[in-house]
């Protein structure tokens, strides 16, 4: 007992030593996986952030170089002039005074960051703003504004931008009519002569604008603006102002600062960068100490791995005496499943026996799956009729059954019919009662003739017939029928129509087989074989050559005018027309269903036609729609069939067209506007939820114009604006209008203006 104990201490020992070694490996790893993970995180942080700076400060750029490119650009407008040539407040003007609104308030791509604008008539002593226009003597900050212009006559810039933030505490008295407010980011135009303003137009950045589009950008990382006399104009952030604020102040303004850490290595990482064109600074950081914050999730997921990883090791280390046992639980699962309570004192041979009658049961299975073959072959005929298999699945369940393949095969159908001729008295229940019956019973010498059991398929027993050439498959086919006639009469005092496919080689084409098989059975012209007692197939009538065209297209066109009037008892009458010249002329399976497919087509297109998705209507079983009609035989069903599918197209319609419809070219035009132009008619279609040729015909109605047409005059409204108010060459604007090719933008803008971009251009200027 001493002995053993020692043992047991010295294997605890053992296992303890490589617990220990287990933990250092993680707190080893842990460390390592820590510094990595942090220094990647701070690497793909910093990526991030720059990109994001670029971001900030291309779309400040974007908007304050607008702003000023559009001014500079109404400096030479004859609504500048008009209103510098004005001697007194022109009241009576008052066309004049709304074209000179327009023009100050700014274009589309502007207005909304302008929160006000004021022109002052410096010469004449009268100003013009959003709120209307008065004499300057009126104002009631004027003094206020004239020290303000005073300020403005040293400037030697023609127009530039102003940063006049205050503290915080605005104006009381902000929105008060009849005064000038000059606080926050101004741009400020003068239109001087011989040495003297004439005029001073003033406009008012919308900072909440601003910081709104800011927001848009900055994702999750925060952004301090600096104007250029390095004062705050926005913050997203107080501790980003505190850190950045020292920098920003002993900064020479000349290169980006990239990744510097502020507040002691625990505030923000930040990058500088250096001004826009309009003199706007810009800080962008993040938060380091977020990153310490994963850093020691990270840390603290490692640890409880490790922990349970540890537990884990103790656990197993206790269950391995159970596990020393593995015999006893195999053979605690034999018993289970043989059963029996006996005492065991050979585990091994209890097992060894145990197995032998498991392989005995395993046989016994076999043996069952065997007697059921005959089902499991049924089950198979029946996925080749419907299609369902491929030819290499077909091959591989032939071996399976032990079944070799034949050159050449034939599909019977068959249809049990009584002798006095009254066949209606069976119904569909009794008439597949009838079917399973025949087929269960079958002669031995019959099934041995055929290539695989008869399956019963519906209201037909169908038997399959396979051959090495076509003479050996005639005289089988006519065994076969010969033998089945007499079965069915002699056994159940029954006749029988057989209805032969054509010829096949290939069991794939099962399928295709079937519906010969049924086509030759339900065919009016096979009538005759079958009171001869002589089997009909599908080649005695499928060749036959008809010297007319059986499809109407005149009554065609008449049906859909009725679908579209929604005149039912008028389509009612043309279907029973157009199914009536399918049965005179005996058109035949192949046939038929390309009429009854291409009539189909036809009245769907209507629904389409009229901006209305089938789908909707059908509820995305278009294709079952082609299916039935392929698979429906009887004349009067197939008409049926049709007169359900024209009325659900005509209620359709009815409901469609009760729907409002109004607006829906204001809401094209939005979006052609919103897209510049660059928007095709099924994108706008897809946006809407309308079918493009329902648009087109809708701009069509309303406006005689297409969605080509109302997308060229944006276009065409945009290139104009970009050619008279920016210094982008021909090529560049081209590009951003979407053209791949600078000549087609010139042979565009030649077509609907009269001149080329170029000399528009030069005059315009």
């Amino acid at each position: 007992m001493f002995k053993n104990k020692k043992r047991k201490k010295f294997r605890r020992r053992v296992f303890f030593s490589f617990l220990v070694i287990e933990i250092l490996m993680f707190i080893i790893f842990g460390g390592i996986t820590y510094v990595v993970y942090m220094d990647e995180t701070q690497k793909r942080s910093d990526m991030s952030m720059d990109s994001v700076g670029e971001r900030v400060r291309k779309t400040l750029e974007d908007v304050m170089t607008g702003m000023r490119e559009y001014y500079i650009g109404i400096s030479d407008d004859d609504g500048v002039q008009w209103l510098l040539e004005q001697n007194n407040v022109p009241y009576e003007s008052y066309s004049g005074y709304i074209d000179a609104q327009k023009m100050l308030q700014g274009n589309y791509s502007i207005t909304e960051y302008i929160k006000a604008y004021t022109f002052i008539n410096r010469k004449t002593g009268w100003l013009l703003s959003g709120t209307g226009m008065y004499p300057l003597q009126d104002l009631n900050n004027r003094e206020e504004v004239e020290l303000f212009l005073e300020g403005q006559e040293k400037e030697l810039a023609s127009i530039y931008w102003l940063n006049n933030m205050r503290e915080t505490g605005a104006s009381e008295t902000l929105h008060e009519s009849r005064r000038v407010d000059l606080n926050g980011m101004l741009l400020v135009e003068c239109f001087r002569s011989t040495g003297m303003d004439r005029g001073v137009l003033i406009v008012q950045l919308d900072m909440d604008r601003l910081r709104t589009l800011i927001n848009n950008v900055k994702e999750d990382y925060e952004v301090c603006l600096y104007s250029r006399e390095k004062k705050l104009l926005y913050s997203s952030n107080e501790e980003l102002y505190e850190d950045s604020r020292a920098m920003v102040e002993n900064w020479d303004g000349r290169d980006d600062i990239k990744n510097v850490q502020g507040g002691d290595g625990d505030g923000y990482r930040m990058n500088l960068y250096t001004s826009t064109r309009d003199g706007v600074y810009c800080v962008v950081g993040y938060n380091t100490s977020q990153l310490t914050e994963s850093g020691e999730q990270l840390l603290i997921i490692l640890l409880c791995f490790g922990i349970g990883f540890s537990a884990i090791v103790v656990i197993c280390f206790y269950i391995s005496r159970r596990i020393s046992k593995p015999v006893n639980e195999l053979m605690r699962s034999m018993r289970n499943v043989l059963g029996g309570e006996e005492e065991i004192y050979d585990e091994f041979l209890f097992l060894e026996n145990g197995v032998e009658e498991l392989a005995n049961n395993h046989n016994d299975m076999l043996k069952l799956i065997h007697s059921q073959e005959r089902r499991l072959m049924e089950l198979f005929m029946d996925h080749m009729i419907r299609g369902e298999l491929s030819q290499e699945e077909i091959n591989t369940n032939l071996q399976r059954f032990g079944i070799e393949g034949e050159a050449c095969y034939r599909l019977l159908a068959v249809v049990c019919l009584l002798e006095d001729g009254n066949d209606a008295a069976l119904g569909d229940l009794e008439r597949e009662a009838v079917n399973m019956m025949v087929v269960r019973q079958i002669p031995e010498s019959l099934g041995e003739e055929l290539f695989l059991p008869p399956v019963c398929y519906g209201e037909e027993i169908l038997l399959l017939v396979g051959a090495e050439d076509s003479g050996q498959m005639t005289d089988r086919v006519m065994s076969v029928y010969n033998k089945m006639m007499d079965y069915v009469q002699k056994n159940y005092k029954l006749s029988a129509a057989v209805g032969g496919s054509q010829i096949f080689h290939m069991l794939k084409h099962m399928k295709t087989a079937y519906n010969e098989a049924i086509e030759t059975l339900r065919n009016e012209t096979t009538t005759l074989y079958f009171d001869e007692n002589a089997v009909a197939f599908y080649e005695d009538f499928a060749d036959r050559k008809y010297v007319k065209n059986v499809y109407d297209t005149v009554g065609e066109k008449k049906l859909l005018d009725a679908l579209n009037q929604c005149d039912r008892e008028e389509v009612h009458q043309l279907l029973e027309a157009f199914m009536k010249r399918i049965r005179d002329a005996k058109v035949v399976r192949h046939e038929r269903s390309y009429y009854l497919n291409r009539l189909l087509i036809s009245m769907l297109n209507v629904l389409s036609d009229a901006g209305i998705a089938i789908n909707q209507i059908f509820n995305h079983q278009t294709q079952d729609l082609f299916i039935t009609a392929s698979k429906t035989y009887n004349t009067d069903k197939i008409r049926s069939f049709l007169e359900n599918v024209a009325d659900s197209i005509m209620k359709a319609l009815a409901e469609f067209r009760r729907s409002d419809v109004l607006g829906i070219r204001e809401q094209v035009v939005e979006l052609i506007r919103e897209s510049r132009g660059s928007i095709t008619l099924s994108e706008c279609a897809q946006r809407l939820g309308y079918h493009p040729s329902y648009i087109w015909k809708i701009l069509k109605t309303e406006g005689n114009q297409n969605f080509t047409d109302l997308a060229n005059l944006e276009k065409l409204e945009l290139a104009k604006q970009m050619l008279l108010n920016s210094t982008d060459s021909v090529a560049e604007i081209a590009v951003k209008l979407g053209y791949s090719n600078t000549q087609n933008f010139i042979r565009f803008f030649s077509k609907y203006v009269g001149m080329t971009p170029g000399k528009f251009r030069k005059e315009g200027k």
